[in-house]
This record gives structure tokens, C-alpha cells and sequence, in this order.
């Protein structure tokens, strides 16, 4: 969308009135459009996963992009929490398996959170500005939030800040809000993110956490129940997040299908690993086979074909004239065994930098 003075909804008649650019801005909507499309002949509970670029109008910034790459698993058509829980898990272990530890998961429900709105005393139309200006506590810290919802009634906007500074830590939390009895509704929300979390944890076996976080938001609007985001460390950022879409299908096929998604960040996850040394070769797991003449190519790639069980990285590559540079390089990006052809095959050398 255009931004700033040439954002102008109210005199816009076109799209390209509003729009610069027509750009995919993430990887839910096409995956609704397709199910809604294909349901005929899709199983059900019907399981994705997607890799793919996306598109936002942000100002470049780190952890911002305008451009990046979102890795989405999502479960549509299972209405029950086991499709959090199979979401959470699979992220979980997906993390892990990179060598992330201790990172943390944190939940909310979105519905937990209107009806938390409705009792301090909003109205459903006052949800979404309200919402974001939540989404911005972190950074701008309760009294933030308070300026925010400047022009809100002022006994629901005090009602809401006196609950966040009580800094509830469980779901159950949530209930010191009611000045009645809690809904049946609130209890039965308030009961699925306690098995939810319980599962969670008893599948952890200490390597991460899973909080109950009653100021997470999530930006997206479509969002229905349970929502989640993990974050990592002292990082600015979440690494992945996601929640339940129940309502999104619905749109496009005449009748809602549940739906729950988690993504994660591909370039937001390679910068925590880079920054926290986990992935850094370790010494001799690259190999470079150089080939100084085609007719070496067949032998190369035989051995290459042979070897690559030894090795994280194998490539063939030409050995250049300037063989010293082109071995200082190599050696730069982790490569530290090299082959060389000889009159009966391939040699292996170690070369050692201080050497080169």
C-alpha cells in the first residue's frame, strides 16, 4: 500500500489509488484460496508446508524486511487444539534440530482477549484499534499503551491498564478481571491454553518454554483463538509465530473451515544462528575436488559421489591460475580438504592457512 501523504483512502476510487505494488503478502491467503478451491479433493485434516518469499511495505530495519522468506506449516480442517499442539511441536522440533535451546514460546487467545475487552467495558468496534495498540506494549511500555487509547472511554482504558500491571502469568490470571462470575466461555478458552501449554511442556524435555503472555497480539487480523510466537534470547524479534484462522476460508468457500498455522522466519532465524556461532563449519567437514582439465570432470564427480558421506559440503571446482587466492578464499568459507588430480586419480592435501 501507498504510505504516508500518498495514502489516501478516503478520495481513492481504484486500486492503484491505494497500491504501488501488488506483491504476495503472505503465504495464509494463497494456501485458503487453494483449499477452498481444491476441498473436493483434499483429505481432511488436511496437512501443508510452504516455502516461499513475501512481500511487506516495510522501512528496511534488522529483523525487518521488505522482502523475505517464510517457512508456514498449517493443519485445516482439525477444530480441536491438537492442531496447536501438533503446529507448536513440529516447530519446536524443527528449532531444536538447528541447535536452538531455550528459546521461548509464548501463547495467548485471541478470543480470551476480546472477551477481556468487553468486560473493561469496550465495544466490539473498538477492538481493532485497541489490538494494536497492545501489539505495541513492548516497545512502548504500559503508560505508551495508555496514551494510545487516548479518546477511549476513560474508565474501560483504566480498567485495562490496571490489569496489565497486575502482570498475570497464567490463564487462569485472566479471571481477576471479571467482577462476576467468569463465563463459561472465558473458563472453557482459559482450559484449552492450560492443556495446551501442559502438552507442550511435557514434550520439551527442557530444551525451551512455553509462557502464557496475555499482551501478545499477533499484527494479523484474521486470527481467531489461540495464537503464538517464540522468541529467542535478548533478540528484538520473534523468530516464528502463528495461530488459529478458523474464519479465512470461510470468505472464500460460503462456510467456515477451522484452520491453524505457524511460520518462521527464514532470515530471522539464520541471523540467530549466525549470531549465536551455530552454524559454523566445523574443521574438515567441506572438500573442494579441483579439476584442472575437462576430461578430469567424469572422475571428479565420481569421487565427489563417493566422498560426500564424509563431508557436510562437497564441490568440484576449476583450480585457477591464481591458485594461492583462490585457496586463502576457500579456506575463508570453511573448506579444509582439498583434492588434486594425479597421473592415477585424486590426492587428498590438508592445507593449513598460515601455509597458504
Amino acid at each position: 500500500m501507498k504510505r504516508g501523504e500518498k495514502l489516501d483512502i478516503a478520495g481513492a476510487r481504484e486500486e492503484s489509488d491505494i497500491a504501488e505494488y501488488g506483491l504476495r503478502f503472505d503465504l495464509t491467503i494463497p494456501l485458503s484460496r487453494f483449499y477452498a478451491n481444491n476441498i473436493s479433493q483434499l483429505p481432511m485434516p488436511f496437512k501443508s508446508v510452504q516455502v516461499g518469499p513475501v512481500w511487506r511495505a516495510e522501512r528496511p530495519q534488522r529483523g525487518r524486511y521488505r522482502q523475505f522468506i517464510q517457512c508456514d506449516i498449517d493443519v485445516i480442517g482439525e477444530p480441536s487444539i491438537n492442531a496447536e499442539v501438533d503446529l507448536i511441536r513440529t516447530t519446536a522440533k524443527c528449532l531444536s534440530s538447528v541447535g536452538l535451546k531455550d528459546f521461548v514460546i509464548r501463547i495467548n487467545n485471541r478470543k480470551l482477549i476480546e472477551a477481556l475487552l468487553v468486560e473493561c467495558g469496550f465495544f466490539d468496534r473498538d477492538f481493532s484499534g485497541i489490538m494494536i495498540a497492545l501489539d505495541k506494549q513492548d516497545k512502548i511500555g504500559i503508560e505508551g499503551v495508555r496514551s494510545e487509547l487516548n479518546g477511549y472511554s476513560a474508565e474501560a482504558v483504566q480498567r485495562l491498564i490496571d490489569f496489565l500491571n497486575e502482570g498475570v502469568e497464567t490463564p487462569q490470571g485472566v479471571t481477576s478481571i471479571f467482577k462476576g462470575s467468569t463465563p463459561a466461555g472465558v473458563i472453557a478458552l482459559i482450559e484449552d491454553l492450560d492443556v495446551v501449554m501442559d502438552t507442550v511442556r511435557s514434550l520439551s524435555q527442557g530444551n525451551y518454554e512455553i509462557i502464557f503472555d496475555p499482551s501478545l497480539i499477533r499484527g494479523m487480523g484474521y486470527y481467531t483463538g489461540q495464537i503464538f510466537e517464540i522468541t529467542y534470547k535478548e533478540f528484538p524479534f520473534s523468530i516464528a509465530g502463528g495461530g488459529r484462522y478458523d474464519g479465512v476460508i470461510g470468505r472464500l468457500l460460503g462456510r467456515d473451515v477451522a484452520a491453524c498455522g505457524f511460520s518462521i522466519g527464514f532470515e530471522r532465524l539464520c541471523e540467530v544462528l549466525e549470531l549465536e556461532k551455530l552454524v559454523e563449519a566445523s574443521q574438515g567437514d567441506r572438500a573442494i575436488i579441483f579439476v584442472e582439465e575437462d576430461a578430469q570432470s567424469s572422475f571428479a564427480y565420481g569421487l565427489a559421489v563417493q566422498i560426500e558421506k564424509d563431508y557436510a559440503v562437497v564441490n568440484v571446482l576449476r583450480k585457477l591460475k591464481n591458485h594461492h587466492r583462490q585457496l586463502e578464499n576457500l579456506y575463508a568459507e570453511g573448506y579444509r580438504a582439498f583434492y588434486y588430480p594425479t597421473e592415477t586419480g585424486y590426492q587428498q592435501r590438508v592445507v593449513e592457512f598460515d601455509k597458504v
